[in-house]
């Protein structure tokens, strides 16, 4: 339960932005024009990528409205190898990643857990993302830099 409440936090108040650079631009999730690798590597930069929060909209469509300190101090890193780590005002916590190409979800299984939060990628590009929750709810992510 109090992971549910990460990821709640998360889609709420965390935001993805690029450290790392990356030639591939403007490729959505949708067109599958690039290969899972160079998704992965949208994802996570060639060693790690910072993100955060730009936009939250609720199950109900409704647009929720995010602090300018929640866009700012919250945020998600993905590593290439296949960790992440998260840090928002009350909380922080890490795991794994994974991106399947295939049905365009990002799951994240956090360290200690035996539960896998999973994402629908709505779009991909190397500086912003956005995620579907399984309520509906959706995040864009900006990436740092």
């Amino acid at each position: 339960m109090k992971r549910k409440h990460i990821i709640h936090t998360l889609l709420l108040a965390v935001g993805l932005s690029a450290a790392a650079c990356n030639t591939r631009q403007d490729t959505t999730a949708e067109t599958g024009t690039m290969t899972e690798a160079g998704d992965q590597n949208l994802i996570s930069g060639s060693t790690s990528k910072t993100w955060h929060a730009d936009k939250h909209t609720n199950a109900e469509g409704d647009n929720e409205k995010l602090s300018r300190t929640e866009r700012k101090n919250d945020q998600m890193i993905f590593n290439a190898d296949g960790t992440f780590s998260m840090n928002t005002r009350q909380e922080a916590a890490g795991g794994n990643w994974m991106y399947d190409r295939t049905s365009q979800t990002l799951s994240l299984q956090f360290s200690g857990e035996n539960h896998t939060e999973s994402f629908k990628v709505l779009s991909l590009e190397e500086d912003q993302m956005e995620l579907e929750a399984a309520d509906g709810s959706t995040l864009e992510l900006e990436a740092e830099g």
